[in-house]
């Protein structure tokens, strides 16, 4: 069990003052690509974001296509491969929501990028509709992630596709 001995509570002037409002990690993909579209519009009272990946060259011809695509800014491009704890730690330092898309989340390592978020002060949000990794992960991160006063919110829109269709 990851729980820290005792977990000091994230500085809220601290996390209120970070680079971008989020992070979109898993850009890429289909569902994280129109999440990214969505950003990218520069809707009225927008959050700060950048794109995430574990891509370098597929997440920066994203950013470009996005910039392009608007006639707005690029945005920002974070690489970070699950499996690299340190790169992870380092994207989530710079935003106070890491939303990913990168799935099946057991399977490619969705417990480092919570671990991260954790770690880093950072609030996480995923899709996922794998049930027992959901569990696994709570009682793991559940009390860590109360004590230093951030998030951990999984299957956020599960299942809404079909009553929106």
């Amino acid at each position: 069990q990851h729980q820290a001995a005792v977990a000091e509570a994230c500085d809220p002037a601290a996390m209120a003052g970070k680079e971008f409002d989020l992070v979109v990690y898993g850009a890429t993909g289909f569902t994280g690509k129109l999440a990214a579209k969505y950003l990218a519009a520069g809707l009225p009272d927008a959050p700060t974001f950048a794109i995430g990946g574990r891509s370098e060259s597929a997440i920066r011809a994203l950013a470009a296509e996005l910039g392009a695509g608007v006639g707005r800014p690029v945005p920002p491009a974070v690489v970070a491969d699950l499996q690299d704890m340190e790169a992870l730690r380092a994207m989530a330092r710079r935003a106070r929501v890491v939303l990913t898309y990168a799935g099946p989340y057991e399977k490619y390592g969705g417990e480092n990028l919570i671990k991260a978020a954790v770690d880093s002060c950072a609030h996480y949000v995923d899709i996922t509709g794998e049930t027992p990794w959901e569990r696994e992960m709570l009682f793991k991160y559940d009390a860590e992630a109360k004590a230093r006063g951030v998030a951990i919110v999984q299957s956020a829109g599960l299942d809404s596709l079909p009553a929106d269709l």
